[in-house]
């Protein structure tokens, strides 16, 4: 069954592709005559093995992982239509052990920082609101009269678009969790956008 459509998560794509690419073998096992073939089924290389599927521009290879082997800490992988069976690492195939939860993008308020107009963050310890006014930050409230520390301004722009959830809950409508009442409300607006990205945040989840 093919995964739902979501945006992949650049990190953990470059990661395996990393992986793929700097993939050798121990050991490289060929068929006695030219033309030959090795028993892939005992090697746990038949139509059953996991396998990874590779597109490139102008062809697609297909990494097929087998069995351990009884002795020693290795097992057998193959490049699909190759006559050829490698004997790999035994732990090579953790890497590659993956859900499409795992490939999800974690950014929870994904936006450009040059694209920012303000800040507004409302909370238990006070209500503030910050708009970028070109050359730097400025209160829209409640300071006008204050400066606005700029690096903290600049600080919080970053963290918020660098910020990534560490599980994905999938609450269903009708659920009514802890946090649906909110403690905090982080809202970015952006230029060309009419409404601005709001981001609640809710009590600590238990472990």
């Amino acid at each position: 069954r093919r995964p739902s459509a979501m945006e992949a998560d650049y990190e953990t794509v470059a990661a395996l592709r990393t992986e793929l690419e700097y993939l050798s073998a121990r050991r490289i096992l060929k068929p006695d005559k030219p033309g030959g073939t090795l028993d892939a089924a005992q090697y746990g290389l038949d139509d059953s093995a996991r396998k990874i599927r590779c597109k490139t521009a102008g062809a697609e290879k297909v990494l097929v992982f087998g069995k351990q082997a009884v002795l020693g800490e290795v097992m057998y992988g193959k490049i699909e239509g190759s006559p050829e069976i490698y004997v790999l690492a035994a732990d090579v195939e953790k890497s590659f052990i993956k859900t499409p939860e795992d490939f999800r993008n974690r950014v929870v308020l994904a936006f450009d920082p040059e694209q920012i107009l303000s800040l507004s963050v409302k909370n238990p310890a006070g209500d503030f609101d910050v708009s970028f006014l070109g050359n730097g930050w400025g209160w829209k409230t409640p300071l006008k009269s204050r400066h606005v520390d700029q690096d903290a301004a600049t600080g919080m722009a970053l963290e918020l678009r660098h910020l990534k959830f560490k599980k994905y809950l999938g609450v269903q409508d009708g659920d009514a969790p802890a946090w649906q009442t909110p403690l905090a409300k982080i809202s970015v607006s952006l230029k060309g956008e009419a409404a601005p990205r709001v981001l609640l945040v809710g009590p600590k989840l238990p472990d």
